[in-house]
């Protein structure tokens, strides 16, 4: 999905302040539950990306499907990452979460829909690192 490429290469540009158009204003992203209580809202999300100082995705698989006005997305991807600074109360250190992304593979599921004439993600899953 073009979107999907478009926040991925503004994330690795670090240009943080273009993502915020790929994501809905009721965004939630759930994870990790030690990562802000396992939900962030589109504020919160776009806070913790702006600390990072080095970002390289590979998707390695992706697929999509369309039902009606909504597309799902699940897809695997290869994830290096170099976060810095006080990510906030609720939060892993930067170096641990710098650790857990250093060539991981990890899963994830996202929901899009169209607004505002383009599409954007209103739900993003991340499933921790893949094992074996």
């Amino acid at each position: 999905m073009a979107a999907l490429k478009k926040w991925l290469a503004e994330l690795q540009a670090l240009r943080f302040d273009n993502i915020g158009q790929f994501l809905a204003d009721d965004l939630v992203v759930t994870c990790d539950l030690s990562w802000n209580s396992g939900q962030m809202d589109k504020k919160t999300f776009i806070e913790l990306e702006r600390h990072i100082e080095f970002c390289e995705i590979n998707i390695v698989k992706l697929n999509a499907m369309q039902m009606n006005e909504m597309v799902i997305i699940s897809s695997f991807a290869t994830v290096r990452d170099r976060f810095t600074g006080d990510l906030g109360v609720g939060m892993p250190s930067s170096e641990a979460i710098t650790e857990a992304l250093q060539g991981n593979m990890f899963g994830y599921a996202s929901g899009w829909r169209e607004a505002e004439g383009r599409w954007q993600c209103f739900s993003h899953h991340i499933f921790g690192p893949t094992q074996g």
